[in-house]
């Protein structure tokens, strides 16, 4: 899993892509360091002290491990158009960075439509919606990101003894 490391010290300590880098006031620019300390990023409030060096300089920092917040969020169907009283394919979302732990959508899905836990939208819509912008959230304990998703309920097919008429 991504992970950030937070500090509380003079400069800043950023975590990306398993490097860590240190910019104190001292530094002209971002100097790559060596890390003598462990840090258990499988533990998302995980603190402790651990000492940063570039060259002669060296700087020990208090940090703690919090979850990246994801980003980059989207939908698979997007805009979607469903028929009324027809289950949908489910439409999953795609996204970077942390491991969403919350979803959340408004305004709220059309009659019938859910999201899940890992903010997939499923259901059988019960009713007929022009299409609406909703606006889908995504969040962990280190932010949170958006989609716009457009979905709209049509009637369905019409059948009869002349055959099928489209609604």
């Amino acid at each position: 899993a991504d992970t950030m490391v937070s500090v509380a010290a003079t400069g800043s300590v950023s975590v990306a892509a398993a490097i860590l880098t240190f910019t104190a006031a001292d530094y002209a620019t971002d100097k790559p360091v060596t890390v003598i300390g462990t840090l258990d990023s499988d533990s998302l409030d995980n603190s402790g002290t651990v000492t940063f060096t570039s060259g002669s300089l060296s700087q020990t920092v208090n940090v703690a491990v919090t979850d990246i917040a994801p980003r980059n969020l989207t939908y698979a169907a997007n805009p979607a158009v469903y028929t009324v009283n027809q289950a949908i394919a489910s439409n999953s979302p795609s996204y970077a960075g942390g491991a969403a732990t919350n979803w959340s959508v408004t305004p709220a899905l059309p009659a019938g439509l859910s999201i899940t836990s890992a903010g997939v939208i499923f259901g059988t819509p019960t009713a007929l919606s022009p299409a609406t912008t909703y606006v889908v959230t995504a969040s962990n304990a280190g932010g949170s990101t958006t989609a716009n998703v457009s979905i709209a309920v049509k009637a369905g097919d019409v059948t009869g003894a002349f055959g099928s008429v489209a609604a």
